[in-house]
């Protein structure tokens, strides 16, 4: 029994790292896709994970949300601060602190 729980247990810590490497590519992706309709530059590298938890989806199921902090600039010699969280592999909330001071919520 102890072997077969080692299993599950690596088997369950190996699908949540690739989870989150997906997850953190489509952050990626979304980020520069935001910030190349907006005019802005995705500062590379600069998308952190910042918080990870468990929610319920719609349906009623638990699954991870998690929230990624980023910069971006306008000129390339600004830094500007975003924001988004992704759950269950879809943005629920994305937000830019543009260089006009007000932020974009969509």
């Amino acid at each position: 029994m102890d072997e077969f729980t080692v299993i599950i247990l690596l088997g369950a810590i190996g699908w949540f790292w690739y989870s989150s490497i997906q997850a953190r590519e489509i952050a990626i992706l979304a980020a520069k896709m935001r910030c190349e309709s907006q005019g802005l530059i995705l500062l590379d590298q600069t998308i952190v994970l910042s918080k990870i938890r468990l929610r319920r989806d719609p349906k009623g199921e638990m699954r991870f949300e998690r929230e990624y902090q980023f910069e971006f600039s306008s000129n390339g010699d600004d830094r500007f601060e975003g924001m988004m969280i992704l759950h269950a592999g879809r943005i629920t909330k994305f937000l830019l602190d543009t260089p006009t001071g007000r932020n974009l919520d969509h």
